[in-house]
């Protein structure tokens, strides 16, 4: 047993400490001299700080059996005999901040868990008197999930600056006015509804709700980040105003809320929209929603507000303090003028920091709006027919009772297809099936793309009835059911910061109806109709990202292809078979479809292979024949990587960034060359809905936005007035690498979501 020394001088203003050794650590007989030691000495030097200038210990000095820090014991160690020695070494250290790195040390020194909430806090040490401890995550954790060293560099810049002096001093002291009296809380909203002369403005609020009802318990607002008022509407069950007194504390926020000279900023907004809208109406203007303003910024990090806060501000974690003092109202209310303040503090930075990267049009300019346009659809809702969802359920319903049975008796027993272990078992063990391994988990898997395979490697019925048992029981758990309001209309919450690429997602709204409805198959969209007198107007981008590829790559064959007309697919499979357009075979056809897709994105010739049902040596095959056709696809692909390699960054025709932060290498490029294409599509798409928005007949709503199509309903009598606006805003031309672009939208009509006509002026 080999113990593993200190690094470092004691009298340095910053101390590392790490949990134990590794391998390498012990074979060199220093800490952190491996990868993770070199990935450490990266992330300090981008905050500023030299790795050698600090000194580095381990809580335990020893390497454990097999990395397992549970097996210490073996060692004869404990945490806790080696937690009394860190405290006996680090006395005679004169830091300033220690860094604490990984759950273990932040438990040893703070006495607090969870390093996933309080990485990034400047807390007090519990094992040292009056020490600043800042915890991170352990450079270790990060080979498993790269995109969090951005939290761990942003820690380390705190740690910079606090390593300038030993004292707390940068912890905000704010001033919170909790169980107000009447008259206080008058004044107070009074205070802020005057604008002292002022043309507008900001104000910070954040609602407290109950789990199950979202029923308000109380309100906190302010107009700066140093203090803020707690309303409490209910105190322990009991309303906490007279009658009288709320109506009027109600009518007060109400005319805050909605007065066009107070710019509302929120955290998460369509949530405090939806919970406040039958006490206050529509809530106006909304300046600044943080998440959306932080996922410009960085798409790829997590967008809560406790994340928010231990980047943008010096606010130590506080999401537990209502919980571990058990929902106590004094400290209830303040945890609720916290989330106030650190919202206001969180939204001057990042408009600090969009400005500085010239975001600040694509915000306030495009994407608040957005919100706008989306919360009034997500509130509106769409009419579902329940006479037809009661049909299908009942269909479906016997096709999974159907093919459960066949599945039953093609092995031989009952399986449960939604067990993984029993799927596993069934074709691994009883079939003696070659393993299938998941590309980016490494482990064993029969998921869906795994049956696929195998049924094209090995044919067999049972894969058929797997495959179709699965998905019939999920239509019926997730599509056939009653998703609607009590209106019968559906609700879904759409979400601006639901992919780093830009893609808007869906999910249930908060009241646990609606769904996602990006996910619904085409053959149930019927269950989704127009209101009386109304038609839908469904207008999708044609084959959107190959031409933005096209034209982002310059490549003049691909792009003229596109401007012939016709299908781009099928002139693709004639270059690459050689064969004139009218004679390409089906199986041609869905070939080249796949490989338009796989080669722009420079899919692997052996994953191109796998998903589509082919040998590798036609997999190379057709892709080389791709890129002998379009040669400035490749070029294309090296000059996104000679970006990121400047920046790790991408930046769309749209002004859209994103910052990488994953392990360098193919995995990075693939994500990259998708992502300006798809976040292209997206902003094209929802850009010019926000112009059809503004010129729409008053009777007419923007209700879905589903991948690459939007949903219109209009009057019967307007359909030809917002077609026509529809087509007219999307095929507006735009630049792109000084060449004009426009992608064509085709339109259609109809009485619900799934049987729609061509539009053609009537």
């Amino acid at each position: 047993m080999r113990k593993v020394p200190s690094v470092g001088r004691l009298d340095s203003s910053i101390v590392i400490v790490g949990i134990a050794p590794n391998k390498e650590d012990d074979m060199v007989g220093m800490p952190f001299v491996g990868s993770q030691g070199t990935l450490l000495r990266q992330l300090l030097k981008s905050a500023g700080i030299d790795f050698n200038d600090c000194y580095v210990t381990n809580l335990v000095k020893y390497h454990p059996p097999h990395n397992d820090i549970k097996r210490i014991k073996e060692l004869g160690l404990s945490i806790e005999k080696c937690a009394v020695e860190l405290k006996e070494e680090l006395s005679h250290t004169t830091a300033n901040v220690i860094i604490a790195l990984g759950e273990i040390p932040l438990q040893v020194l703070t006495s607090k868990e969870g390093i996933g909430n309080y990485r990034g806090s400047i807390l007090q040490s519990t094992l040292l008197q009056e020490r600043k401890i800042i915890p991170t995550y352990h450079p270790g954790s990060l080979f498993h999930q790269m995109s969090l060293s951005a939290l761990v560099m942003s820690d380390f810049k705190r740690v910079f600056i606090e390593s300038k002096f030993p004292d707390f001093r940068s912890i905000p002291k704010r001033n919170f006015l909790i169980r107000p009296s009447y008259s206080q809380t008058i004044n107070y909203l009074n205070d802020i509804l005057s604008l002292d002369g002022k043309e507008f403005k900001k104000v910070s609020f954040d609602i407290e709700t109950t789990r199950i009802n979202q029923t308000i318990l109380c309100m906190g607002i302010s107009d700066n980040k140093d203090s803020a008022i707690c309303v409490p509407i209910f105190d322990r069950g009991k309303n906490y105003w007279t009658f009288e007194q709320e109506v009027e504390i109600w009518k007060l926020f109400k005319a805050i809320l909605t007065s066009p000279h107070h710019y509302k900023i929120m955290q998460n907004a369509q949530f405090e929209m939806d919970c406040l809208f039958d006490v206050v109406g529509e809530i106006t203007p909304v300046y600044l929603d943080t998440m959306i303003g932080h996922h410009l910024l960085y798409s790829e990090l997590p967008k809560s507000l406790d994340t928010l806060c231990s980047i943008y501000t010096n606010e130590p974690y506080y999401k537990n303090e209502a919980k571990e003092a058990n929902y106590k109202s004094e400290v209830f209310w303040t945890y609720n003028c916290k989330d106030v303040c650190v919202t206001f503090e969180v939204a001057e930075a990042i408009e600090k920091e969009i400005a500085e990267a010239n975001l600040t049009p694509f915000l306030h300019g495009y994407q608040m709006p957005l919100l706008k346009v989306l919360w009034q659809s997500s509130h509106f809702g769409v009419n579902l027919d329940k006479s037809k969802v009661k049909e299908l359920n009942e269909y479906y319903l016997i096709e999974v009772d159907k093919w459960q049975k066949c599945l039953n008796v093609l092995a031989g027993k009952e399986v449960n297809v939604g067990s993984s272990q029993q799927v596993s078992k069934l074709l691994y063990q009883d079939m003696k099936l070659p393993q299938s391994i998941h590309r980016k988990t490494g482990k064993i898997t029969s998921d869906n793309e795994a049956i696929e395979r195998l049924n094209k490697l090995h044919p067999h019925p049972i894969f058929e009835s797997i495959l179709k048992n699965r998905e019939y029981k999920k239509i019926v758990s997730t599509y056939t059911k009653d998703m609607s309001d009590s209106d019968g209309r559906v609700r879904c919450n759409w979400v601006i910061t639901g992919t780093e690429t830009g893609r808007l997602s869906s999910r249930k709204n908060i009241r646990k109806t609606g769904c996602n409805l990006q996910n619904i198959p085409k053959h149930l969209r019927d269950i989704f109709v127009s209101d009386d007198g109304c038609s839908f107007v469904v207008g999708d981008l044609s084959q959107v990202e190959a031409r933005f590829v096209a034209w982002l790559s310059n490549d003049v064959n691909l792009k003229n292809l596109f401007k012939k007309g016709g299908k781009i697919h099928s002139q693709v499979a004639s270059w690459i078979y050689k064969t004139p357009v009218d004679l390409i075979s089906p199986g041609q056809y869905a070939k080249a479809k796949s490989v338009v897709h796989g080669a722009n994105y420079d899919m692997g010739y052996r994953t191109f292979a796998q998903t589509s049902g082919i040998s590798i040596t036609e997999s190379q095959w057709l892709l080389n024949q791709y890129h002998n056709n379009f040669p400035m696809i490749k070029m294309w692909h090296q000059s996104i990587i000679d970006q990121l390699r400047r920046n790790r960054m991408t930046t769309s025709p749209f002004g859209r960034r994103r910052l990488f932060f994953g392990w360098w290498g193919d995995s990075l490029f693939k994500e990259a060359y998708a992502t300006v294409p798809q976040a292209c599509a997206v902003d094209l798409l929802c850009m010019a809905i926000l112009r059809v928005y503004y010129q729409l007949p008053p009777s007419a709503i923007i209700l879905l936005q589903v991948h690459d199509e939007i949903v219109i309903q209009c009057k019967d009598e307007d359909v030809n007035i917002v077609a026509s606006l529809f087509k007219k805003e999307v095929e507006k031309p735009i630049i792109v690498n000084g060449d004009s672009l426009i992608i064509p939208l085709d339109i259609k009509v109809g009485k619900n979501w799934k049987e729609l006509e061509e539009w053609t002026w009537i």
